[in-house]
């Protein structure tokens, strides 16, 4: 098998490995199927940038997807990708894609992350220290037996918590925007060399094809080169 025909095959195999992560992914194919997409999939067919992967579609879907990924709930995140990547005029499946940072295995984490962050934001702008545990306000706060003023204050409580946490989100999804922003140029400039190199080197053995015909005899100019009949 011939170096060309190995980079031939491995260039397939990336491609339906590519395929294979993508396939749960909204694309102009299927995003009808989608329970909220389904509502303006007629008009995300006709926007061609939706499934473009040039370099300005795709730096500006990852930060929509990782920056909505980081905020906490209720952020309809992937309706709101897709309303974003529609007015900023980017790649539809790399910013919803990029939305599934949050899954079952990750909010724990990523969510305590945020409000952490946020913690640490509030308490060097000197606002007050949401940290401390009101578990057993909420749950008397369900329980109806609280006068209305402080049935407010916990509500008060729990929504400046949701913005603490909604802060730190919004931090840590732009330092991540920024990290897989540098990695995707280092990966893009990579394989930009790879394929000029792959150009050159087919440049270089065209090149060194001999050309047909007879060679050209010494002071004829090339061209002129032609089959002598003998006498």
């Amino acid at each position: 098998m011939s170096s060309e025909e190995k980079k031939r095959q491995e260039s397939f195999r990336r491609v339906r490995r590519l395929k294979r992560i993508m396939r749960p992914l909204p694309r102009r194919t299927n995003i009808h199927r989608y329970p909220v997409l389904k509502w303006f999939a007629k008009t995300a067919r006709a926007r061609s940038y939706l499934w473009s992967f040039r370099r300005r579609q795709v730096v500006r879907s990852i930060y929509i997807g990782c920056i909505l990924a980081m905020l906490p709930p209720p952020t309809p995140q992937t309706p709101l990708a897709s309303v974003l990547a529609l007015m900023m005029r980017s790649n539809l499946m790399v910013a919803a894609g990029l939305t599934l940072i949050t899954n079952p295995f990750t909010i724990v984490p990523i969510y305590y992350a945020d409000y952490k962050v946020g913690a640490y934001v509030f308490d060097v702008f000197g606002k007050p220290d949401l940290s401390e545990d009101i578990t057993p306000e909420i749950v008397e706060l369900y329980s109806g037996d609280l006068e209305p003023e402080v049935q407010l204050s916990i509500m008060q409580r729990i929504f400046d918590g949701w913005v603490q946490t909604a802060v730190g989100g919004l931090i840590l999804g732009i330092l991540l925007s920024l990290i897989l922003h540098a990695v995707y140029l280092i990966c893009l400039r990579y394989y930009e060399k790879r394929a000029k190199g792959h150009s050159f080197r087919l440049l270089g053995k065209a090149l060194e094809k001999p050309a047909d015909g007879p060679e050209p005899a010494d002071g004829e100019p090339e061209g002129d080169a032609t089959k002598r009949p003998n006498g």
